[in-house]
């Protein structure tokens, strides 16, 4: 795996907001002359990138030069397979091929920044949420608004339909996750669970558990009929950014501000495993459709696979050049999906460890 020079602050766009953010000496500026410390840091990179097992490094194969206008935030598969969308700065929301990265065009405006979206599962309508504090439902055909949600009082930071289609979930800055009839809008019940902000939501594939995100580092998982907390964990110490539940509903990854992915018990809360290799925090976590492989996003530039049974790295994806945002399996699982701060898409060949696509800012 090939070494990257060590970086003395992240690049613009990295962050994409510093909302609830920590601050204090774990960033470190180095200036001026070469510090002793930068030194020992260089040597233990060294040695550890050393110690690894080669992994393979995708190499881009297509090029489209389809503008993206910013940081990509949030990706979603369509449930056929057959286009994704993506969005971001300038809030615009974009269609694509998942196979080569072809683009489709722009689909809607959702205003300002738009932080995330979600397909419902018929796959006849896309939610998208942002900093205007508006859940908004498009026909995912024609990019016609058919609703307009109102309910938060701070930005949305993530968007999760039950499996049967039948709810959606928001939750925001403002502390609190909303549940709407998905095909009315109606508001159904506004849960405020948390002290900090909610930055993260997943449904159980039986759609029985909500599990909920926060700005302090604690998943809860709520029972979604009787609108009441089952349990919370302290998974870490900061911000969790990203969470899925496998495929069987048994375990919950766990994606925060800390380089590890924790693997929680669905049921009990406890920590089944913890996956190390990131070398910063982790965007994104996504389960591939069979349950065997999970992705991941970092600040690092990487995107890593990792076997979900037993926690073992299995590939390690160079190529964004700065943090990676989001990641996505395509429906057969044979390709990655990952969005980033440098503005690009890009599309990685499971089958062959080749990088099929990248879609990238035209400026």
């Amino acid at each position: 795996m090939p070494l990257r020079p060590l970086r003395a602050r992240r690049m613009p766009g990295e962050f994409g907001d510093n909302e609830d953010r920590p601050t204090g000496p774990w960033v470190w500026l180095l200036t001026g002359e070469l510090h002793l410390v930068g030194l020992l840091v260089v040597g233990i990179a060294i040695v550890a990138a050393m110690s690894r097992s080669a992994l393979p490094t995708p190499v881009a194969s297509v090029v489209s030069t389809e503008p993206l206008m910013g940081v990509v935030e949030s990706l979603a598969m369509a449930p056929d397979g057959r286009t994704m969308a993506s969005c971001g700065g300038g809030g615009t929301i974009r269609r694509w091929v998942p196979s080569n990265c072809r683009y489709l065009g722009e689909f809607a405006e959702h205003g300002l920044k738009a932080n995330c979206i979600a397909y419902r599962p018929d796959g006849k309508v896309l939610a998208s949420g942002g900093v205007d504090c508006v859940v908004r439902l498009w026909d995912a055909e024609t990019g016609a608004l058919l609703q307009a949600l109102e309910g938060h009082e701070g930005m949305i930071r993530g968007l999760a339909f039950s499996p049967d289609g039948k709810l959606l979930a928001s939750c925001g800055r403002d502390k609190a996750v909303h549940l709407w009839d998905a095909r009315t809008g109606a508001d159904l019940k506004a849960i405020f669970c948390h002290s900090w902000p909610v930055r993260a939501l997943a449904f159980s594939p039986d759609g029985r558990t909500l599990a909920v995100g926060s700005s302090d580092g604690e998943v809860a998982l709520w029972d979604v009929e009787g609108h009441r907390e089952r349990l919370h964990v302290r998974a870490f110490q900061w911000c969790v950014h990203s969470l899925a539940f496998s495929p069987d509903g048994q375990t919950l990854a766990v994606a925060a501000f800390d380089p590890a992915i924790r693997l929680l018990d669905a049921t009990t809360g406890c920590t089944r495993t913890v996956l190390l290799g990131h070398d910063q925090e982790v965007f994104g976590v996504a389960y591939s459709s069979d349950g065997r492989t999970l992705a991941s996003a970092g600040v690092d530039h990487l995107v890593k696979l990792w076997d979900a049974r037993t926690g073992r790295e299995r590939a390690s994806f160079a190529g964004h050049l700065v943090a990676v945002k989001a990641v996505a399996f395509t429906l057969d699982n044979r390709a990655l999906v990952s969005g980033s701060g440098d503005a690009t898409l890009r599309v990685w060949d499971l089958t062959a460890g080749l990088d099929q696509g990248v879609a990238e800012d035209a400026e």
